[in-house]
């Protein structure tokens, strides 16, 4: 009598536990990591990272590198003042009024690397979904409206008691 519920038990856990254990604490999106190790490719299944071809939307490559800068101005006065004019065709006035006491800057040595690269197709899907289930349910558009006002009221609630409470101190 014993082996038959064992057998049963076994049946339904072992497939219970591989699940478990496949989805190392996510559910419903996979991360896929491959190239830089810090980087990290998020897809859930409604939006699943397709194999991203072409050029994407937003690319920024940006390099830095310093070794020293240094600017040292102790006193310096600077002033113009200018005022043309030519008949009634020409009126032109300037003026400038420049004083600098003691500046120094060094900077030594910094490094920047920095790769963006944005694809925005799943945000444009994602909007896609959202709109035709708006345009499918119109109710969401004035349920939409209500948590906006909703959470525009609070927000405003908070930053007016934040500035009561720093007037206090």
């Amino acid at each position: 009598m014993r082996l038959p519920f064992l057998r049963c038990l076994s049946i339904v856990f072992v497939p219970v536990w591989t699940a478990v254990q496949a989805s190392e604490g996510y559910s419903g999106y996979r991360i896929d990591q491959h190239g830089d190790p810090q980087s990290a490719v998020y897809e859930t299944e409604n939006t699943p990272n397709a194999t991203l071809l072409g050029p994407p939307d937003v690319y920024l490559d940006a390099h830095v590198s310093v070794d020293l800068i240094s600017i040292v101005v102790e006193d310096i006065t600077a002033k113009v003042n200018l005022d043309a004019k030519v008949l009634g065709l020409l009126k032109f006035s300037a003026g400038v009024d420049v004083s600098i006491d003691r500046v120094k800057l060094t900077i030594d040595d910094v490094r920047a690397k920095v790769l963006l690269e944005v694809r925005l197709g799943n945000v444009a899907a994602m909007v896609d979904d959202v709109l035709s289930s708006v345009d499918l349910n119109p109710i969401l558009a004035t349920v939409g409206k209500g948590v906006g006002n909703i959470v525009g009221n609070s927000t405003n609630a908070i930053s007016k008691a934040k500035l009561f409470s720093d007037r206090e101190l």
